[in-house]
């Protein structure tokens, strides 16, 4: 999928997908991980910079934690609706595409939310990490976040959320079900207290990279892998066992 694909189902869909998130308790799981790498990370002036980072709830969080955050994100919805969610205001919000340096030097670099499934050709992927790499100071980390297909072959996923858009009370429902070759996000709008009660829908590919793959990549860019984890909760990773698989890489 192309990047203005991918953000162009953002763009439509921006305020959905960041009410599917519960923030307060996301952020209890995962602030223990990413706090530690930030504090820990390159210099230790916790300059962080967010890839793909959507409506930006990591970016958000770990600002209001006194990091100097970057958020890069290709959809210009999703940065108007992260920049009104709380912290918003705290993020140097840039419109950009991941598969080119961004400027300035990070300690931190985030590519979360199963971001690299979007892509489906290696060269992407390599001018991706590549980007990530060339951004990151000496002893900088990249914490990455794909999906576990084997899992998600056993387990579909299906989120769903309740909100208030201009044309009156909807429910956005996203599921992640398994294909042969990765997976596919299939999202729908649906507003019950209409007369036809209307339904909109999107589906986004889905390419699964193995980690046999990934880690060919990350050594392309000089980057070293340091430890897996099966979730941002420091779940060990298990393969098949665990949703998530979470990449620790440092430079």
């Amino acid at each position: 999928m192309s990047p203005k694909k991918a953000a162009s189902i953002f763009d439509k869909y921006a305020l959905p997908f960041a009410s599917l998130v519960d923030e307060e308790s996301r952020w209890r799981k995962e602030r223990e991980l990413l706090m530690s790498l930030a504090r820990t990370a390159g210099s230790g002036k916790k300059w962080v910079l967010d890839l793909a980072c959507g409506s930006g709830f990591h970016a958000r969080h770990l600002a209001k934690e006194g990091c100097k955050v970057t958020g890069i994100e290709l959809s210009p919805a999703a940065i108007e609706a992260g920049s009104r969610l709380p912290g918003g205001t705290l993020v140097d919000w840039q419109k950009g595409d991941i598969t080119r340096k961004p400027e300035g030097e990070y300690d931190l670099a985030l590519l979360l939310g199963n971001t690299l499934s979007l892509f489906a050709d290696r060269q992407t992927l390599e001018m991706i990490i590549a980007s990530a790499a060339a951004a990151l100071a000496l002893r900088g980390v990249l914490a990455v976040q794909v999906l576990d297909y084997e899992f998600l072959r056993k387990h579909p996923v299906m989120t769903e959320c309740r909100l208030e858009l201009a044309k009156g009370p909807a429910i956005f429902t996203k599921r992640i079900t398994p294909t042969e070759s990765g997976g596919l996000i299939s999202v729908q709008l649906t507003f019950p207290e209409s007369l036809a009660q209307k339904t909109e829908s999107e589906e986004v590919t889905l390419t699964e990279w193995k980690i046999e793959q990934l880690k060919a990549v990350f050594k392309l860019a000089g980057l070293a892998l340091e430890r897996c984890y099966g979730g941002m909760d420091k779940t060990p990773y298990q393969p098949g066992e665990n949703r998530d698989l979470v990449i620790i890489l440092r430079k």
